[in-house]
């Protein structure tokens, strides 16, 4: 719908103008004006999104919600994957859990310094906690794995780049 499009034109301009996703996009030499190069759609998914054939998806669920801009680090995951396909980071191997893919585990931490900037570090918490539950692990490797989720938001710490939260800057929708 033209109300679809126009809310993703808006989401894309927030990513855009936000210093983390422009240092994505510069991680992988990619001008972050090709952000407007990226087809994002809402459907009908299993998943709160996802990319496929350089496409993002954003699971409808998000437009009922009522604020579909604390859903955009789903789009912050899922850019991370379209670059890493671009520049042919992408691998056919099997791993015994879906987080042990580093593929995933950097989009995972792009995802949670974006929301840890965005929302704060309640909010990143929070998120580290239900992905972990979601994928049921537990005990030392439940901590080995949150240190590599928040290694990118850990390292911003330690240069001294975390700012205040920024949630204050951008409207609800």
């Amino acid at each position: 719908s033209v109300k679809e499009k126009e809310l993703i034109s808006q989401i894309i301009n927030l990513l855009k103008e936000h210093r983390l996703v422009q240092a994505l996009f510069a991680k992988f030499h990619v001008p972050i004006d090709e952000i407007h190069n990226i087809p994002i759609e809402f459907g009908d998914i299993d998943a709160s999104a996802k990319a496929k054939d350089g496409v993002i998806y954003i699971n409808r669920c998000f437009l009922e919600d009522g604020n579909i801009i604390d859903d955009i680090h789903y789009i912050v995951h899922e850019l991370t994957h379209i670059l890493q396909q671009r520049a042919g980071l992408v691998s056919n191997h099997k791993f015994d859990h879906y987080l042990d893919n580093p593929h995933e585990l950097e989009a995972f931490q792009h995802q949670i310094e974006f929301i840890d900037d965005y929302q704060g570090d309640d909010a990143s918490k929070d998120y580290v906690d239900e992905l972990l539950d979601f994928h049921d692990i537990d005990g030392f490797e439940r901590k080995d794995k949150e240190e590599e989720l928040f290694q990118r938001v850990a390292f911003r710490i330690k240069r001294g780049a975390k700012i205040d939260n920024m949630k204050g800057q951008y409207p609800n929708y």
